[in-house]
């Protein structure tokens, strides 16, 4: 294998992020790019990370309680008929082939370790890993790619967030949304009152534009909290964050002339998807309504 790893056309597209454009609109941008998402190691945009303080997220980071976000996984892949129907389908599809290529006989793999096949496979494969091996025993790469997507859409909206309560989703992503929910306000106050821009443009408390980076795990969280909060259907709405995916949420005004809330709407936004818009006040009541406060 080459010593410089030269990313396939499909491979560099998925670095791009998912918007509505066409292939020869962004093409340039693609070849120039090649395999360096950051020419000259350069970053454009302040990205926010969890304060080191402040790390713990949610009461399912506590060692004592693992074993419960653990159970609640184990009941819902063992209630959830997709869950063990698309087990099957992999079995069916894939088992013969991976246990010719683990060198395993008549293995049933399970939901847990299909999940780590998966991670392991797009791991490489958007590395450019060499995968002749997995070839050799009959797996079509790009197949088992779009796959692996597929499969990962099934296990965070099931298997993490399947249970009636949705509890796993609206704990791990409250911190986050206890944040949004502040600065949103603290927003729309400064704008409300018409307070002099040029004196807290630079003012953290207030920004205009805010930036948080995640792991698909935290992006899917999310969107499964604001589709609980505001009662939309999360099973039609919910996307799986491939790389460079984005949830994005836009605060507007509805007029010139504004002295509250309800002056103002938020649009959410997954990639190039419109997700939901609705009034400031609406989304800032029905989200703090979802936050679990979490002492500890």
């Amino acid at each position: 294998m080459n010593s410089i790893h030269t990313l396939t056309s499909e491979q560099q597209k998925i670095a791009f992020p998912q918007v509505n454009v066409s292939d020869s609109e962004i093409q340039d941008a693609i070849e120039d790019l090649e395999n360096n998402s950051l020419p000259n190691s350069m970053i454009i945009a302040p990205v926010r990370m969890i304060n080191d303080n402040d790390k713990k997220m949610n009461v399912y980071d506590l060692e004592e309680c693992i074993e419960e976000r653990n159970e609640r996984k184990r009941k819902n892949r063992e209630t959830i008929p997709i869950i063990s129907e698309e087990a099957k389908n992999f079995n069916d599809k894939y088992g013969e082939k991976l246990n010719q290529f683990f060198n395993s006989s008549d293995k049933e793999y399970s939901f847990p370790e299909i999940n780590d096949i998966c991670d392991s496979f797009l791991s490489s494969y958007y590395d450019n890993k060499n995968l002749s091996n997995f070839e050799s025993v009959g797996i079509n790469l790009t197949e088992f790619d779009s796959y692996c997507w597929a499969y990962y859409r099934i296990s965070y909206l099931y298997e993490f967030c399947g249970d009636e309560d949705k509890e796993l989703a609206h704990v791990d992503s409250s911190k986050i949304m206890r944040e949004l929910v502040y600065y949103i306000k603290r927003r729309l106050d400064a704008d409300i009152t018409l307070e002099d821009e040029d004196s807290n443009l630079s003012d953290y408390s207030r920004p205009r534009w805010l930036m948080t980076s995640g792991h698909d795990s935290t992006v899917s969280m999310d969107q499964i909290f604001l589709f609980n909060a505001l009662g939309l259907n999360e099973t039609e709405l919910y996307t799986f964050p491939r790389y460079s995916s984005q949830l994005a949420l836009e605060v507007k005004k509805s007029k010139n002339n504004t002295s509250s809330y309800s002056d103002y709407y938020v649009n959410g936004f997954f990639d190039d998807k419109g997700l939901f818009n609705v009034s400031a006040d609406e989304f800032l009541e029905k989200v703090q309504c979802m936050i679990m406060i979490v002492v500890f």
